[in-house]
């Protein structure tokens, strides 16, 4: 039975598309690549911006285009968001019934902690982890969450909820279970690919998941199961 579920933050609870193609626009163009379609850059929501940048600039090019990204998404981006309907009820429902929470993120920590207190659900939140400097991983915070909780030696506790491939690898390497949810951004069987354990389609299927009190119950609301 998990006690401890760690949620990944963009894609999982909220919903930070313009926000993030928007900036990762505005660094591409500062950088001198044409971009005028911000559909193909939903995929950079989640992964590490230098991972991103990758697929365009060697590593000096990648460090300035992230520095053109932090410039927009500082002051504008960052706004540029919301939750996903019901997100607020499933995380009140999940301390209702006695789980421990932590967010495992790649944005900046002080981004991360931003978001969660403008929403209003750092209320629900036990541990916050996210990027301290941009060579940080997934399995990076992943593991300094499980640090922050208290429960490295105990890692069976937990269990990994993200809606990107990232968040399946990086909480695998952690030793961790892992529920993905397509809600989010992944594309069409990409949770499924990268190992993650149980996937779900809603975040009403979540609800009931974080309500459950034994893993007879949990059955009932993860999916599909590799």
């Amino acid at each position: 039975m998990y006690d401890w579920l760690l949620f990944d933050l963009d894609g999982t609870l909220s919903n930070t598309e313009e926000g993030v193609t928007k900036s990762f626009q505005y660094a591409l163009v500062s950088m001198g690549v044409k971009c005028e379609d911000r559909e193909p850059l939903k995929k950079y929501i989640g992964p590490p911006l230098m991972e991103s940048f990758s697929e365009y600039f060697d590593h000096d090019g990648c460090l300035r285009a992230v520095g053109f990204f932090r410039e927009r998404y500082e002051t504008k981006g960052i706004k540029e968001c919301e939750l996903f309907p019901g997100i607020a009820e499933m995380l009140a429902a999940a301390k209702e019934s006695g789980k421990m929470t932590a967010v495992a993120t790649s944005k900046p920590e002080k981004f991360a902690k931003k978001v969660l207190e403008d929403f209003g659900i750092d209320k629900y939140i036990d541990v916050l982890s996210g990027a301290l400097d941009d060579s940080s991983t997934k399995t990076d915070v992943v593991n300094t969450a499980l640090k922050r909780a208290g429960i490295e030696n105990d890692r069976e506790r937990a269990i990994m909820i993200g809606d990107r491939k990232y968040d399946v690898e990086g909480a695998t390497a952690c030793g961790i279970d892992t529920l993905g949810v397509y809600y989010g951004f992944a594309e069409p069987g990409e949770l499924e690919r990268a190992g993650a354990k149980y996937v779900l389609d809603t975040v009403d299927e979540l609800t009931g998941f974080v309500r459950a009190k034994s893993l007879a119950e949990i059955e009932k609301y993860l999916a599909k199961e590799n």
